[in-house]
């Protein structure tokens, strides 16, 4: 079993003068270039060639083994170098020396993608070479004349509609970093004065007229081995208690933007970058986690979207040993609440504990919002209150998230949560509708479930399962009674008997039949299994009321 785990965080880097833009953008332009020229240089071999060079063995029953590292070798180290080798080399000498490496293994990967693919039953991707920007036009309109005059022919026509596929790529290939290195690759630093976190990229080629040294003032602590400490080379001179970033001129120092996601531990600053403040004399935030881990950066990629450069950073966490559940923690969404939960034995009998996520500071900055957008539509104004609004919303989603793996931490349960895939399309929105809106929409809802498998990973926990929650609101959880009149006519968020007369909150009904819906499948897979006859399985309002009191 794997003893690590990846994940990944993607940081805006704030550029401000125009000098690194220029540097990034030369990057991006060269690699791009690079890319898109050597894979023209390849575009003669066949998707058998290209297989046959990546296999470098086989298994005992004959299978072959391969994969893009072979390719690689034998793509860009032949045995006998030829006139392609030279041509290799000349595209890629305007390139940094690792990115030259690094765009190697891009090509290698896509070829071999494209090779296995090709070789699958049913399967005819097109080369995966892009096109130059002055033909992507011209390319569209031949390939939307083609389709449009063709007979019948389905293998032309395919090709004619990934051509036209093709002319609507957009940007520029990332930049691949493939190691985390003090002196190549990228690594990150912080800035132990102003507690800013900046990344080094080598990015600059040696022919490029951008060359420069670090000037950067001020000691720069590296993340992946905090008791190093960096500062320009002027300054790093005097001085054995620090490293000096050299005096080379391939590499740029750049600030990333953190947020007040990143600052809260929402993402995993909170187990790699944060957890190593005690190097300042800045306090920790109170939202850190206590026993955050380390989190190494170990690659990374640039890419720019519109003016903004991001950087997409693989982090590697020691992965935690899962515990065995020794109990169940159910989750619905409220009307008035940002989750309900429920904690619940295994066998479903015993109700440990139940609780609601509060929603007070929600809803106080989403009133305080629009009560500023009636403002500004008052005088005419344009707002951009649904965006912020969903900011806001997606920062809860992680707070809620957090709040519900302490729980589980507390209970050593297991998390279960409502299967949206289960849910029919949303209706028309009436005034029904809008009253009984969840606190956490649909997409939100999701996105908790999403942040959950995440973060139950890290903290240890057993994964977060799904279940459907048919039935789960309108079942007594004291006598089983299944009926959609359990409720009150006024409150429909108040659960009342119709056969019992108990009475509690609805959400924390669901939230318990929800966790008790894992024994039900239990039970329904043993009969399946047992081959028990369809109309003499144990139903579920029939498994409900073993639970009454």
């Amino acid at each position: 079993m794997a003893k690590h785990t990846h994940r990944t965080a993607v940081f805006t880097l704030h550029i401000a003068k125009q000098d690194i833009r220029d540097i990034l953008d030369e990057a991006l332009n060269n690699y791009t270039r690079a890319y898109t020229e050597i894979l023209d240089l390849f575009k003669d071999y066949t998707a058998q060639e290209l297989h046959a060079m990546s296999v470098y063995g086989t298994k005992d029953n004959g299978e072959e083994l391969f994969n893009a590292r072979t390719l690689e070798t034998r793509l860009f180290r032949p045995e006998k170098k030829d006139a392609r080798f030279e041509i290799i080399q000349k595209i890629l000498e305007p390139l940094e020396a690792r990115l030259r490496a690094s765009l190697k293994t891009d090509v290698a990967s896509t070829l071999s993608s494209y090779a296995e693919l090709s070789l699958m039953e049913k399967q005819k991707p097109s080369y995966p070479n892009r096109i130059e920007e002055h033909d992507l036009e011209q390319r569209r309109l031949d390939a939307l004349e083609g389709l449009r005059t063709i007979a019948d022919d389905l293998e032309e026509e395919n090709q004619l509609r990934d051509q036209s596929l093709r002319t609507r790529q957009r940007g520029l290939v990332p930049l691949s970093f493939a190691n985390s290195m003090p002196d190549q690759g990228f690594r990150i630093f912080l800035n132990r004065v102003t507690n800013r976190f900046y990344v080094r990229l080598y990015v600059i080629g040696a022919s490029s007229i951008y060359r420069r040294k670090i000037t950067n003032k001020g000691e720069y602590i590296d993340i992946r081995e905090p008791e190093n400490i960096y500062m320009r080379h002027e300054d790093a001179k005097d001085r054995e208690d620090v490293k000096s970033f050299g005096t080379g001129t391939r590499s740029i120092l750049a600030p990333i933007k953190l947020g007040r996601w990143h600052e809260n531990g929402v993402r995993f600053t909170s187990y790699g970058f944060l957890s190593n403040r005690w190097h300042t004399d800045a306090k920790p935030s109170k939202k850190i986690h206590i026993d955050a881990k380390p989190a190494w950066p170990v690659t990374a990629k640039l890419m720019k979207h519109g003016d903004e450069y991001q950087l997409h950073v693989v982090f590697q966490f020691e992965k935690t040993e899962r515990i065995k559940p020794a109990t169940y923690l159910g989750i619905d969404r409220s009307m008035d609440y940002l989750a309900s939960g429920a904690v619940v034995s295994m066998d479903g009998k015993e109700v440990i504990e139940t609780f609601n996520v509060s929603t007070d500071e929600l809803h106080r900055v989403i009133s305080a919002i629009e009560k500023n957008i009636a403002t500004k539509q008052a005088k005419g104004k344009t707002t951009k209150g649904d965006r912020r609004r969903a900011r806001i919303a997606d920062r809860h989603v992680h707070l809620c998230a957090n709040s519900i793996v302490e729980m589980a931490k507390m209970h050593q349960a297991q998390v279960v949560v409502e299967d949206l895939s289960y849910l029919p399309p949303p209706k028309k929105r009436g005034k029904r509708g809008k009253i009984f809106n969840r606190v956490l929409q649909r997409r939100q809802y999701q996105k908790l479930q999403d942040v959950l498998e995440t973060k139950l990973e890290i903290a240890g926990l057993p994964p977060l399962r799904k279940v459907s929650a048919a039935f789960t609101a309108s079942t007594c959880t004291q006598c089983g009674c299944v009926d959609k009149e359990n409720f009150d006519k006024e409150n429909r968020s108040l659960f009342r008997c119709i056969e019992c007369g108990h009475e509690t909150d609805v959400y924390r009904q669901s939230g318990i039949n929800i966790v008790r819906k894992m024994p039900f499948l239990q039970l329904r897979s043993n009969e399946k299994q047992r081959e028990v006859p369809e109309n003499q399985r144990t139903t579920w309002e029939q498994f409900a009321r073993q639970f009454k009191k």
